[in-house]
């Protein structure tokens, strides 16, 4: 016979185990089970509960989750996302950075990012010059975010800082590293006297068409620009901005078998060589921006049927 506990006299002291039938104390750990059983029974409440933190944690962190959910014994699982979340780019000084043995810091103060070498997915010098790109995993997925100078003042000073950041990830992770305009030359614009096809005073005292600044043949011209219409121009100078500034706008363009020839508003020439045209990118306005070498850009507003632009994409 079981005796009463005098402290709660409904229960049993030494209640009967059901499987032997005999008197004796439930341990703890026995107990632990009971309520944890009861705790954590699937219920609809606890599913509803699970539903109401996944919510919650995706405003928090905006963290992307799987639509479809996998069940386990009942139990709703949710499953971090496989898409690449994308946070907005950080502007930071050139000396805004650490490196550390374990990882890098990128920032300063309290606004540091921290990077477990372990974590990282890939680093990636990408354009616009001079920035680049770190992707990372955690428990939610994969984050990738760009850093750049927070002054253009500040582009060599940056670009020698991400040098050595890519230069001690290539000695101990090399896997991660894409080194994109790391690996391009410095190509400056040349300047010559006119267009391949103009002629100048000088050469109608020669009796003949002008040259290069090399005495080079003159150039095959295989695409043009005319310079904008009035409207056209007015246009692309309200469309000008900090992707698509109004000093970079060509005057005219044209493009031989071996150089891009550009005349600028204040009736300058200059060129590039075809064989430095590295990428092509349309920026956020809709204009075409060209990169030469490692920096250097030719900016095309927007124009239905440009030749130019069709003549620098079959290149790419």
């Amino acid at each position: 016979m079981a005796t009463q506990d005098p402290k709660n006299p409904k229960n049993p002291k030494n209640p009967k185990n059901p499987k032997t039938g005999k008197t004796g104390k439930t341990g703890k750990t026995g107990k632990k089970l009971d309520a944890l059983s009861g705790r954590f029974a699937v219920t609809e409440e606890l599913e509803a509960w699970a539903a109401e933190q996944k919510a919650r944690r995706a405003r928090r962190d905006g963290s992307k989750f799987e639509t479809t959910e996998r069940s386990a014994g009942g139990m709703v699982l949710v499953a971090p996302s496989r898409e690449t979340e994308t946070l907005s780019p950080v502007a930071l000084r050139p000396e805004d950075y650490e490196l550390e043995p374990t990882g890098f810091r990128m920032g300063a103060g309290m606004h540091q990012l921290i990077f477990p070498f372990k974590t990282l997915v890939s680093v990636e010098a990408t354009d616009p010059y001079p920035g680049f790109e770190i992707e990372w995993r955690h428990m939610g997925g994969k984050t990738r975010r760009r850093f750049m100078p927070r002054f253009r003042s500040d582009e060599e000073a940056w670009a020698a800082s991400v040098e050595k950041i890519f230069a001690h990830l290539d000695q101990r992770f090399p896997h991660v590293v894409h080194r994109g305009w790391l690996d391009a030359q410095n190509t400056e614009w040349e300047p010559v006297a006119g267009f391949p096809d103009e002629r100048t005073s000088a050469d109608e005292q020669r009796g003949g068409y002008r040259l290069s600044a090399r005495d080079e043949p003159a150039e095959e011209i295989v695409a043009e620009r005319a310079s904008p219409e009035p409207l056209e121009a007015m246009m692309d100078w309200l469309a000008s901005g900090p992707d698509s500034p109004w000093r970079e706008h060509p005057y005219e363009v044209k493009v031989t078998v071996h150089h891009v020839y550009v005349r600028r508003r204040d009736d300058a020439v200059y060129r590039l060589p075809l064989s430095a045209l590295r990428r092509g990118r349309k920026n956020t306005t809709g204009d075409v921006v060209y990169v030469f070498g490692r920096r250097t850009r030719v900016l095309l507003p927007h124009r239905d049927g440009c030749p130019v632009v069709t003549a620098l994409n079959a290149l790419l």
